[in-house]
């Protein structure tokens, strides 16, 4: 059962994520697309207005910004690509799969939508609005009837940990048992796993070495899934999901559930 405290954190990361109206990304986004990528990952690993604008040629749909109401700027970015079925399989690295983001490998009836990019401004962060971009990608896979949607979630806490670790004469601890460990409350040590863990239908499906350019990581990501929970329907009930009057139904009942329960 959810305790009061935590009720009145997520009211309130929802009324800040509120503020913010998600929409479209356009070529003319680019600009401030690239100063949030600037300020959440600094120069290095910030995508260039090249592959921004690549992203939006290409799969224009599957990018989605976040605007802040009171300012008018764009405070948040997500990006994404489809992919077959093959192409979710051999998945090695996010360079290898988004082409080193520019994501010409995007396959417009694959089954699963994977997250290229997801982006939030400082000041934002901590406020709901990662969680409002993430039912921005579980919308996209029920409204377009895909699968799967994937994620590569990052470790940060594991440099860290493992440098207390040696510091305090114990041995490292190798990523795949890093991901296994628990706070005493039952929760992922890590705090991005953390996040990831109170999500429904979100489940953890392998380990990735060299995934990521990621000091804090080691370079690991690890591998998430989120199953598209009418996927079934859709298969069973095809005719009537083409239904005008079905169709937004059953899209806008999914949605206002995934986006509660994020």
């Amino acid at each position: 059962m959810t305790d009061i405290g935590t009720r009145i954190r997520r009211a309130r990361l929802k009324a800040d994520s509120s503020q913010v109206v998600v929409r479209l990304a356009g070529l003319g986004d680019i600009e401030e697309i690239r100063e949030v990528e600037m300020a959440a990952w600094g120069p290095a690993s910030a995508a260039p207005p090249e592959k921004i604008a690549s992203r939006i040629q290409i799969y224009p749909e599957g990018q989605r910004v976040g605007v802040a109401s009171s300012s008018g700027t764009i405070v948040g970015f997500v990006s994404t690509m489809r992919l077959s079925a093959t192409q979710a399989s051999t998945l090695s690295s996010w360079s290898q799969v988004t082409d080193d983001g520019f994501i010409t490998g995007h396959t417009p009836n694959g089954d699963h939508l994977y997250g290229v990019d997801m982006s939030v401004s400082p000041e934002w962060q901590c406020r709901g609005l990662g969680n409002r971009l993430l039912s921005e990608i579980a919308a996209m896979v029920i409204e377009q009837r895909m699968k799967f949607a994937l994620l590569g979630g990052r470790l940060p806490g594991l440099r860290e940990f493992n440098q207390r670790r040696v510091a305090e004469g114990k041995p490292a601890v190798e990523a795949g048992g890093y991901v296994l460990l628990r706070r005493p409350d039952g929760k992922a040590l890590d705090p991005e796993l953390r996040f990831y863990q109170g999500i429904w239908f979100l489940e953890s499906i392998g380990l990735l070495p060299n995934y990521f350019p990621d000091p804090d990581s080691l370079d690991f990501g690890v591998l998430l899934r989120w199953r598209n929970p009418l996927f079934r329907w859709f298969c069973c009930f095809g005719a009537l999901y083409r239904t005008p009057a079905t169709r937004r139904l059953a899209v806008r009942s999914l949605a206002s559930i995934v986006k509660r329960l994020l």
